[in-house]
C-alpha cells in the first residue's frame, strides 16, 4: 500500500522533499527516482537492486521536465514526515 502526492512542479515536490527531511535519488533521465528518509545518498534508479529498491520508502516520478510529478510513499516511510510532505502541496 502507498499514498500518492501530487505536484505542479518539480521545484515545489523537491522542496517539499527536502523540508519533510526526505532525501531525492540522482537523477536518470525519465526514469523514477528513490526517495529515503535522512540525509541518505540515493543512486540512480538503474543502479539500485531489487533488495534496494525494496527499502526506499518512496518512489519520485515526473511526467516531463518541469513537471507534474507523482511521489508514491510507501508504508515504510515515517508517517510524521508523510504528513509533513503532504503539507507542502498547499
Amino acid at each position: 500500500m502507498y499514498t500518492e502526492i501530487y505536484f505542479k512542479t518539480e521545484d515545489a515536490a523537491q522542496k517539499a522533499l527536502k523540508d519533510a527531511g526526505f532525501s531525492l535519488g540522482k537523477m536518470q533521465r525519465d526514469a523514477p527516482r528513490g526517495i529515503m528518509f535522512g540525509d541518505i545518498e540515493v543512486m540512480k534508479w538503474r543502479n539500485l537492486s531489487e533488495k534496494d529498491v525494496v527499502y526506499l520508502h518512496g518512489v519520485y516520478q515526473r511526467r516531463s521536465r518541469g513537471g507534474p510529478v507523482r511521489i508514491m510513499m510507501l508504508e515504510t516511510a515515517p508517517k510524521d514526515a508523510v504528513e509533513n510532505l503532504k503539507s507542502g502541496t498547499q
